[in-house]
C-alpha cells in the first residue's frame, strides 16, 4: 500500500505528461477519470486517492513497463528525472524497490511481503499524533515529514533523515512523559530520552520493562553514527533504522490515544 508522500510523488509525475496519455494510463488500471479532465498533479492525486491500493498498484505497474515512451514526451528531460529519481526513493521509503533500467523497463518489489496489505506507518501516526493532544504534536509530525524529506531529497541527507527521525521519538517520550509529571515527578533528567522512558515505565506504569528494554535498544540501534551491519548499504541502513523509529512512535501514540 502507498503512502500520502508516494502518491503524490507519482502525481507530479504523471502531471509530466500530455492529459490524453495519463488518462487513457489510468482508465487502463481501471481508474474512473473525472469529466473535468486530469490538468493539475491535485487532480491526478485525487483521483488516485479515490481508487483502491491494487489500482495504484497497477498505474506504477504500468508506468515502470512504459517509461521509454513516457520520457520521450517530457522536454526537457531533467524534469522527467527529478520527478522519476524522486518517486523511486518515495517508493523505496515504503518498502518497495524498483529494478531493471532504462532500456528493458522496470519492476516494482516488495521488500516485506506484508507490504502490500499494511497501510504505511507513517500516515498512521501522522492520523494518531492529529487527534492527540500532547503539546508538540504538529513538530513531531514536521520532524517525520523532514526525516522523509531528507531521505527522498536527491543527494540524500541519511543523517538529516536519522536525527530528524530520533529527535521525533525524544520528543514524544518527553511529551507523554510529562503528562504524568504532575501526580509523580521524573526524578532524573527530564531533557534525557532514557530518563523519560525509564520513567514511563518506573514511576508511570506506561511501559513495561521489556518495553523500556526494546525502545531503548532500538535508539541505540539507528542513533546517528551507529556502525552499519555487514551486508546493509548505507542507505538501507537509514530506510530500516527510520521504519522501526516511526514504528516505535505509532506504538507510543497509539498506546497513549487508548
Amino acid at each position: 500500500m502507498l503512502s500520502s508522500r508516494a502518491l503524490i510523488s507519482l502525481s507530479q509525475f504523471l502531471v509530466l505528461q500530455p492529459e490524453d496519455v495519463t488518462s487513457l494510463l489510468l482508465q487502463k488500471c481501471g481508474l474512473a477519470t473525472p469529466w473535468a479532465g486530469l490538468k493539475s498533479a491535485q487532480g491526478i492525486l485525487e483521483c488516485l486517492r479515490a481508487s483502491s491500493p491494487e489500482h495504484a498498484r497497477e498505474v506504477l505497474d504500468e508506468i515502470c513497463r512504459s517509461t521509454r515512451m513516457l520520457r520521450n514526451t517530457v522536454s526537457p528531460k531533467y524534469l522527467y528525472e527529478e520527478r522519476w529519481t524522486d518517486l523511486l526513493r518515495c517508493l523505496l521509503l515504503d518498502g518497495y524497490r524498483v529494478t531493471g533500467d532504462y532500456s528493458i523497463g522496470y519492476t516494482i518489489v516488495a521488500l516485506d511481503p506484508t507490504i502490500e496489505a499494511v497501510r504505511p506507518v507513517d500516515d498512521d501516526l501522522t492520523a494518531e499524533l492529529a487527534r492527540s493532544n500532547l503539546r508538540d504534536r504538529t513538530e513531531i509530525t514536521r520532524l517525520m515529514k523532514n526525516s522523509a524529506d531528507d531521505f527522498c531529497k536527491s543527494p540524500p541527507d541519511f543523517n538529516g533523515a536519522l536525527t530528524s527521525a530520533c529527535v521525533s521519538l525524544e520528543t514524544l517520550a518527553k511529551n507523554i512523559s510529562e503528562c504524568f509529571w504532575a501526580s509523580t515527578p521524573i526524578p532524573g533528567d527530564p531533557t534525557k530520552f532514557g530518563a523519560n522512558i525509564a520513567y514511563l515505565r518506573s514511576q508511570a506504569g506506561f511501559l513495561s520493562p521489556k518495553e523500556e528494554i526494546g525502545i531503548a535498544g532500538v535508539y541505540a540501534f539507528v542513533s546517528p553514527g551507529a556502525h552499519i551491519p555487514v551486508g546493509l548499504t548505507e542507505e538501507e541502513m537509514v530506510r530500516l533504522g527510520r521504519t522501526m523509529i516511526a514504528a516505535l512512535c505509532y506504538f507510543l501514540i497509539k498506546r497513549y490515544n487508548g
